[in-house]
């Protein structure tokens, strides 16, 4: 397991904190996919349901209906909404968007955003990537798309807005947020950097940073000053200056079948451990001593630390 901290993982379904094998939270019957912490709860999702925990009781929160998909993995953000920060929930587009926050009392899909494969809270608006078109014919792979300030319920009008690659048309797969509102935009054939500009209209000045194509959107990880990724030849970090190959070592094992691989991520930022998954074995980056370990993940589903919050949008 991972050690340190306050640190646990998903094993069988069950939260077990790294100082010993208490059970804290006994799982639903479908195992849990992804966690994360927000506002003192920690949010537990499976394929088909949701949870918070909190001083010891699980209480579903899943949206009425439940979910539109069996999503493949998740990910999630902050974003604001009327000076609200609220949880916002995605499953790499099987899914509408979801937010909460610890007033409601399930996850509520937010109104008028587009299917998106990937999103992110930025200066006070929701970005999303890789979007399904208003018109709801077509994805548009190469869009970036914007909620207007402070208001994720607003998508075509106001501030809100959109930014198409024109040069081609690989796909935006996800995001890493760094320092100073810097934004990487990592896509299927090349990564970006994005500037904010100031502009309440055009949030964003783009350009090419390198020629890396991101191998798969759960790969991906950010630390504060950098992100790492699994990129299609190599796992990479990367910073505003540009990636570097650090995956030497391990890189023709992990590369190895991966296209049927199940593969997600995590990183533990107190311990600089980058966790890159690839169906039970785990390729794990010390990325403060430039190291490579390996460790057996059988029957662990996902792997979270308390100590980590998500960062404001």
């Amino acid at each position: 397991m991972i050690s340190g901290g306050m640190n646990f993982v998903v094993k069988r379904g069950v939260v077990i904190p790294a100082g010993g094998s208490q059970e804290v939270v006994t799982s639903p019957e479908e195992s849990i996919d992804a966690l994360f912490y927000f506002e003192q709860d920690l949010i537990l999702l499976t394929p088909s349901k949701a949870f918070k925990f909190k001083r010891g009781t699980l209480t579903e929160i899943t949206p009425s209906g439940g979910f539109e998909e069996t999503p493949s993995g998740w990910t999630a953000t902050v974003g604001l909404d009327q000076g609200t920060p609220h949880l916002v929930l995605n499953s790499y587009g099987e899914n509408p968007l979801y937010y909460w926050n610890t007033t409601f009392a399930e996850l509520t899909k937010v109104p008028n955003a587009p299917l998106a494969k990937t999103c992110l809270g930025y200066r006070g608006r929701l970005l999303l990537g890789n979007v399904y078109s208003s018109s709801e014919t077509e994805w548009l792979p190469y869009r970036l798309q914007w909620s207007a300030i402070n208001d994720l319920t607003t998508w075509e009008s106001g501030t809100a807005g959109f930014y198409d690659f024109i040069e081609s048309t690989d796909e935006v797969l996800a995001f890493i947020s760094l320092p100073e509102d810097v934004l990487l935009v990592l896509r299927s054939e090349s990564l970006w950097v994005g500037y904010p500009t100031g502009d309440a209209y055009d949030p964003l000045s783009l350009r090419l940073l390198a020629r890396i194509g991101l191998a798969t959107a759960r790969s991906v990880q950010s630390f504060g000053a950098g992100g790492v990724f699994l990129g299609v030849d190599d796992v990479y970090m990367v910073t505003p200056e540009g990636p570097k190959a650090v995956g030497a070592p391990v890189r023709d094992q992990i590369l190895s079948g991966i296209e049927e691989a199940v593969v997600w991520s995590f990183i533990d930022v107190k311990e600089k451990l980058y966790y890159l998954v690839v169906d039970d074995i785990a390729w794990i980056y010390n990325y403060e001593e430039d190291a490579w370990s390996r460790q057996e993940m059988e029957n662990i589903t996902c792997l979270g630390v308390w100590y980590v919050s998500l960062p404001s949008p």
